[in-house]
């Protein structure tokens, strides 16, 4: 796993981190500020800290949340004021897209917030993230969109060339324009075009199509038992009016 992150981030992970499994979920909530949570990093002491009984739910994922936790250790190693948006990108997009948050947090497609004009601001991401729910799942979500978008366009390369002129120094609006040729501001804007058009909703609404499918039947199935109370009102309405005396 070292050495594939290695790799992937073209940085080396010369350093032995220390991991912390807790079985206490209310302590470990209460450390995170977030029930999503299941793991965290703490770079300053080289180590990870795991909510083990969430995390031990799903035996295949023990490996990816290790490697993303690893990730966080070796990006602040070598970038310490890293943008928390770029650091958690590039962390789900070297761990196989997992995140720290459970599976249950998917909230709607990025493409409708897209459309809507909901988006978070990059800039909005460098320090913190939103603190509810939703936010905190929107957060990550765009994190790993923007460095999927970066991947897509620019090659896997893009990554590695861009950590290793932060490490080197660089500023990040510096380090996009002499490793991508473009600036923050414009990569963000093009960013939204991808992911807030039609094509891109289709291509979500064909990849769940199924849920989609079992949605609108759902909202068919409602329409029409509210049809149905209606007619069944103004019928019963109908006969009482029949019922009174002196009615035609």
């Amino acid at each position: 796993m070292r050495d594939e992150l290695e790799t992937t981030l073209g940085l080396r992970a010369d350093f032995r981190p220390a991991v912390m499994l807790l079985s206490d979920r209310a302590a470990f909530e209460q450390a995170t500020g977030s029930r999503l949570i299941v793991a965290y990093a703490v770079p300053s002491q080289t180590l990870m800290v795991i909510d083990y009984p969430r995390a031990s739910e799903d035996p295949f994922s023990t490996r990816a949340i290790l490697k993303h936790e690893l990730c966080h250790l070796v990006l602040h190693r070598h970038i310490p004021s890293i943008p928390r948006w770029l650091d958690e990108g590039i962390c789900q997009w070297a761990s196989d897209g997992l995140a720290e948050l459970l599976s249950e947090r998917r909230g709607a497609s990025l493409s409708w917030i897209g459309m809507s004009g909901a988006l978070l601001p990059l800039r909005s991401l460098d320090l913190h993230f939103p603190q509810d729910e939703r936010g905190l799942a929107l957060a990550y979500d765009q994190s790993r969109s923007v460095i999927d978008y970066v991947v897509s366009r620019y090659g896997p390369n893009s990554i590695p060339n861009l950590l290793f002129s932060l490490q080197k120094g660089l500023s990040l609006e510096d380090a996009f324009r002499a490793c991508l040729g473009t600036s923050l501001s414009r990569l963000e804007e093009d960013w939204r075009d991808s992911i807030g058009t039609w094509p891109a909703l289709l291509a979500f609404i064909m990849t769940n199509i199924y849920t989609v499918i079992f949605f609108l039947a759902a909202l068919s199935t409602v329409a029409g038992y509210v049809r149905y109370r209606i007619r069944k009102r103004r019928l019963r309405e109908e006969e009482e009016e029949e019922l009174i005396p002196g009615n035609p």
